[in-house]
């Protein structure tokens, strides 16, 4: 049974939004997109370019894992030298960012 006080955290579709709004508010330094249909299962979330570097963002929730096709396309993206990340909040975004030098 649940509790009614228990806190629950954000749907993957509101920590997308606020990623996607961080990211913009960066404009011009950073081009951020959310993928809404692609041709390609596994796709990241989001993807972006910040400081040269791409970057593909898989969302989710706190403590929610990663499905094998999504782990696929990261390592692609890395072998290719992209950057590929899970992450569940703008705090990790914002981690991520600070740490990439262009």
């Amino acid at each position: 049974m649940k509790r009614k006080n228990a806190k629950r955290s954000p749907s993957e579709a509101t920590i997308q939004r606020d990623i996607i709004l961080y990211l913009n508010s960066l404009c011009p330094d950073v081009y951020a997109v959310k993928v809404i249909l692609c041709n390609r299962r596994g796709v990241p979330d989001i993807i972006c370019c910040y400081r040269g570097k791409f970057i593909g963002l898989e969302i989710k929730r706190a403590g929610m894992s990663v499905p094998k096709h999504q782990l696929f396309q990261g390592q692609l993206i890395n072998h290719a030298g992209g950057l590929w990340y899970k992450v569940e909040s703008v705090d990790d975004v914002q981690n991520i960012l600070k740490t990439i030098k262009g």
